[in-house]
């Protein structure tokens, strides 16, 4: 409703009953009225800013992947889908280790550095749903959010750095 003394709506939570005459009919309504506005407002805020979360997330240019502390993936954006090829729904709840050639004592020290809250940061291959495989360079933090601990993990292509190293390697034996 809009009280005419604001000119500003309110969101009301209303309860009503009948109120019976009596005869037993009906003869009007009593009720009460609360003005919630301010939590339709917030919860308003709370959408319009999980909305902006989630468009960051989504459209970073780089993929970004939400790690749960039993280091299953939580959450992907839309880059990473696109860059492994697989469904979001196919990659939730997985392990996120996409290179098969990972030794354990290498997941291990992931894990390790994971759970000491540490930047971790490495370079491996992803190999995606096709088979084929990308150079990557992968950094992960840890946090923590309430009780439960997440990682976040941020993975680059880094096909274009190889090529480049590799041809500036190649030019300085040529020079010698």
């Amino acid at each position: 409703i809009t009280p005419a003394s604001t000119q500003t709506p309110v969101t009301l939570l209303t309860l009503k009953t009948p109120h019976f005459d009596k005869d037993g009919r009906v003869a009007g309504v009593i009720g009460i009225a609360r003005d919630i506005s301010h939590i339709k407002q917030a919860e308003r805020a709370l959408i319009a800013s999980e909305d902006r979360y989630r468009a960051v997330f989504d459209y970073a240019t780089d993929a970004l992947v939400m790690i749960q502390d039993d280091a299953r993936i939580a959450d992907v954006n839309r880059r990473t889908c696109e860059k492994l090829g697989y469904s979001r729904e196919e990659l939730l709840g997985r392990l996120p280790f996409f290179d098969p050639s990972l030794s354990p004592e290498k997941i291990a020290w992931i894990t390790q550095q994971f759970q000491q809250r540490e930047l971790v940061t490495f370079e491996t291959n992803h190999c995606r749903k096709d088979g084929s495989d990308v150079p990557v360079e992968v950094r992960i933090r840890s946090f923590w959010v309430d009780d439960e601990r997440f990682a976040v993990s941020l993975v680059s292509n880094i096909t274009e750095r190889r090529r480049m190293t590799q041809a500036l390697q190649d030019e300085r034996q040529r020079a010698q």
